[in-house]
């Protein structure tokens, strides 16, 4: 028996949100396989396209609902990479790191800290007081040098959550400072040096940096 490719990708969208339902895969996840399917047309137009998604979601039905909310994530042109996956203490004076990966702007960018691995299996509350709590009233701040020299400061904060630790194999509560919605740092960027830093001690389990297409998506 043959399936369109559309009846494949919407069985595949009724996993996710299965998956959703047991395991907390993010509604991001089910909102980027979304626009896939409404460009719908152009998937069928396009066979090796297809065959990659194909490839792409056997792999991640194998392998369970914790590695399909990440597939989603790199179809949609998401990158995280580890900087750091030990624990240590940032303080005021900045720490820098250098990726052995090409650290590549998708348009948006954050560089995050994990505070705490094993971090329950669904999303605290945004500026939870577990959260602050983690935080001590510590203020991150980021700057990115590029390959071309350029610096850029990243200041805006936020708290993330995962479901598939970055720096674990469990979920995971982090803290984060972006450049925001606004692309401030030019697509295509590549980024030399990470350096953070915290204007009081503040204890963290590891480092990563994420980049993503604004929120409108890759195509805007």
């Amino acid at each position: 028996m043959t399936h369109s490719p559309i009846a494949v990708l919407l069985n595949v969208q009724a996993f996710i949100i299965g998956c959703g339902g047991v395991s907390g895969v993010s509604q991001r996840a089910v909102d980027i396989l979304a626009r896939v399917l409404s460009a719908r047309r152009q998937v069928m137009e396009d066979v090796g396209m297809w065959r990659s998604i194909v490839v792409g979601v056997a792999l991640a039905l194998s392998a369970g609902c914790d590695r399909l909310n990440d597939l989603t994530m790199r179809m949609a042109g998401w990158e995280t990479i580890v900087l750091e996956s030990h624990p240590f203490e940032l303080r005021a004076q900045e720490r820098q790191f250098l990726s052995q990966a090409a650290l590549t702007s998708r348009g948006e960018v954050s560089v995050c800290v994990v505070l705490k691995t094993d971090a329950g299996e669904q999303p605290p509350p945004f500026r939870s007081a577990e959260f602050e709590a983690l935080m001590k009233g510590a203020v991150l701040t980021a700057t990115l040098e590029s390959e071309a020299g350029r610096v850029y400061s990243l200041g805006l904060p936020s708290q993330a959550w995962k479901l598939n630790g970055v720096v674990s194999d469990g979920p995971e509560l982090a803290a984060c400072v972006s450049n925001g919605d606004e692309a401030s740092i030019p697509e295509g960027e590549v980024i030399r040096t990470v350096q953070i830093r915290s204007d009081r001690p503040l204890t963290v389990l590891g480092v990563y940096w994420q980049s993503e297409p604004p929120s409108g998506g890759p195509n805007g």
